[in-house]
């Protein structure tokens, strides 16, 4: 088996892959890898599969493109393009909180975390009281953690650049970002999953502001408060609707967050005014 170590939001995973398997992961996962091992990594093993094995449990959710089938012991996961030969299936075997599991996969796929088996198993993880997965750009500027939330297209990517242009910010992800509670204090974590920009970091800030993006005719900031701001920020959530517990904790972990981070709605421009107005 051949080891790799990645940290992703404080979180270090251990990936073992079989030796049949030829893995080219992409260079994003580069600034997360790490040299040594904790005493509790999280721990996934890929093991090349010429017949993948028999799904069981009940189905608890599915889309076009994976289903989640739950056991009494976890649960089995199976990834399926259907309109494509590639990437080929995979099938994984998880514990029931998602800390380790075993992925079976052809041995002609070079990156058996391709899309969306990656972030499917970050959102399990993060359900067990650990934290959230976010639509959104997250920026690192000068030790405060900014938040765009917003859907594809929404000028994630824009904000970003203009952030980093004008305010010489660090870019976490123009795509995807980490929300964890640490010590009574909100961080705010990159992955390796990006946009456009095609910048991550592994770094994690104290949360500062967040702000839900909007494309407006003007630049207008309105700010959200209580169960208007839950489910406004809710709604660029990777949510895991199939895990009761794990909704719960979200549920929770929201509330508390917009209690102490503000939250804005952001009716915006595409031009450095509008960093200078919100920064």
């Amino acid at each position: 088996m051949n080891d790799e170590l990645l940290r992703i939001a404080d979180l270090q995973f251990l990936f073992s892959f079989d030796g049949f398997l030829k893995i080219e992961l992409p260079p994003s996962y580069d600034a997360f890898t790490e040299v040594k091992k904790e005493s509790n990594p999280l721990i996934f093993s890929f093991l090349a599969a010429i017949s993948l094995p028999k799904i069981k449990g009940k189905r608890v959710f599915s889309t076009e493109i994976w289903e989640l089938y739950a056991t009494k012991k976890g649960y089995f996961l199976k990834v399926c393009f259907p309109d494509s030969s590639f990437p080929p299936p995979r099938v994984g075997i998880f514990s029931s909180d998602f800390s380790e599991g075993e992925i079976f996969c052809s041995p002609l796929l070079v990156n058996p975390l391709y899309t969306p088996l990656d972030q499917l198993l970050m959102v399990n993880i993060l359900a067990n009281g650990k934290g959230l997965l976010i639509h959104g750009a997250g920026l690192n500027i000068d030790g405060r953690g900014i938040l765009f939330a917003g859907k594809s297209n929404s000028g994630k990517t824009t904000m970003a650049r203009l952030c980093k242009n004008e305010k010489n910010a660090v870019v976490l992800s123009d795509d995807r970002v980490i929300l964890r509670k640490i010590k009574n204090r909100f961080f705010i974590y990159g992955t390796p999953w990006h946009g456009e920009l095609e910048e991550v970091s592994n770094q994690g800030v104290p949360l500062d502001k967040i702000y839900l993006l909007n494309h407006g005719s003007k630049n207008l900031m309105v700010q959200l408060k209580g169960s208007q701001a839950i489910g406004q920020f809710l709604r660029f959530a990777i949510l895991p609707f199939w895990n009761h517990e794990g909704m719960r904790f979200i549920l929770k972990f929201s509330e508390q967050l917009v209690k102490e981070i503000p939250c804005n709605k952001l009716y915006f421009v595409p031009d450095k005014d509008i960093i200078n107005q919100i920064l």
